[in-house]
């Protein structure tokens, strides 16, 4: 029988096995693009793996599910069309409990700005790696991949079953990878989610919606409301810029939605300790008009604002988004000058509530003794 010493000197021997492993994830590139996405190919990187190392492997597509599409946490607006999940089983002896380890391939894309390096040419700086989704969460992954391979080819008989799951379309709310993970299986007695955390255990996360407010078309009537020419708008003695006026006016008011927050969001014994034990408001985007030597110099036509904004434990999406209306309300109905019309608010992805354990639950434990034995920290 392999004791835990020796799987510790084997994974410790072969440590550039697991470098080149994430190497090979981040070099294909998993893009998240809503409705679509780009896993494909480092999906079946992941599965070619495992079943290389010997465990049981299922690939799919979540849409075949059974059950998905009528579920009441299912997602509509996303395309799974070449996009699976990917799930291999490590099979136990018998007699113990089973558990996960779940991650997701997919990143966030690429972007507009100029990366310093290819972002899918991984580098190592300084003893990191670095390249799109390298640390969310692609080492997760491999490192899942990687204990799972060691363990079968150390000839390791773990009691109960362990399974290894990569998902797809976690990035912006998708989640119907997971969802469809779930309804798929095998059914697990626990799991663990591999993002990084820098070896802390996490028996919780915050959730979260993003709001987009978009504003209206200024001024009823204004030609200022439709956008042009400022030189037009001065002599005719319309009121400059309503929509920057707008944005402007909300951006002043956006600390009175965050000081409501701090007022009546739950507070819970898990994020008591930060400076923050309610997350604070965040403006994540301000954007009216359009930029560039492409576009003339006129005045814009509306504006549109993106706020991230996250939730705790105990909280409802009824409640939440009650405030966000509330203080969007008052804040437009202290400007009647500026608003003939309220904003149009949407949030583009879904409700994603927050949720925790206690933290005496015996997989919290274990993950915590085992977190103060590599770290000494607890």
């Amino acid at each position: 029988m392999v004791d835990a010493d020796a799987v510790i000197g084997i994974v410790a021997d072969r440590a550039g096995e697991l470098q080149s492993l994430l190497a090979d994830l981040v070099s294909i590139p998993s893009e998240n693009i809503p409705p679509g996405g780009q896993e494909g190919r480092a999906q079946a990187h992941v599965a070619g793996y495992l079943k290389a190392a010997g465990l049981e492997v299922a690939t799919y597509e979540p849409t075949t599910v059974p059950g998905l599409r009528e579920h009441p946490l299912f997602w509509p607006h996303r395309d799974y069309r070449g996009r699976p999940n990917v799930t291999a089983v490590l099979r136990g002896a018998g007699g113990g409990r089973s558990l996960l380890f779940t991650g997701h391939i997919d990143t966030v894309p690429r972007g507009t700005i100029e990366w310093p390096h290819n972002p899918f040419t991984p580098r190592i700086q300084n003893g990191r790696m670095y390249g799109l989704g390298t640390g969310d969460m692609k080492a997760g992954v491999a490192i899942a991949m990687f204990v799972a391979r060691v363990l079968k080819e150390a000839g390791v008989r773990l009691r109960g079953d362990l399974i290894v799951e990569s998902v797809v379309d976690e990035e912006f709310g998708g989640v119907n990878g997971t969802l469809a993970g779930r309804l798929h299986g095998p059914k697990a007695d626990g799991a663990i989610l591999v993002e990084p955390t820098g070896l802390q255990v996490y028996p919780g996360a915050r959730g979260c919606t993003p709001t987009r407010i978009y504003g209206p078309q200024a001024i009823a009537g204004s030609s200022a409301g439709r956008g042009g020419s400022a030189y037009r708008m001065e002599v005719s003695g319309e009121p400059l810029n309503p929509p920057i006026a707008q944005l402007q006016h909300l951006l002043a008011r956006v600390g009175e939605f965050n000081a409501l927050r701090q007022r009546s969001a739950p507070r819970h014994p898990l994020w008591a300790a930060y400076p923050n034990p309610v997350p604070p408001v965040l403006v994540t985007k301000a954007v009216a008009g359009f930029w560039g030597w492409t576009e003339p110099v006129t005045i814009p036509m509306d504006f549109r604002l993106e706020l991230y904004w996250e939730l705790l434990p105990g909280e409802s999406e009824e409640k939440a988004k009650g405030e966000l209306m509330t203080w969007l309300h008052e804040a437009v109905a202290a400007a009647p000058h500026l608003f003939s019309a309220p904003p149009r608010v949407e949030f583009p992805i879904r409700y994603m509530p927050a949720t925790a354990i206690a933290s005496g639950e015996p997989i919290v434990q274990a993950m915590a003794a085992a977190a103060e034995a590599t770290t000494g920290a607890r």
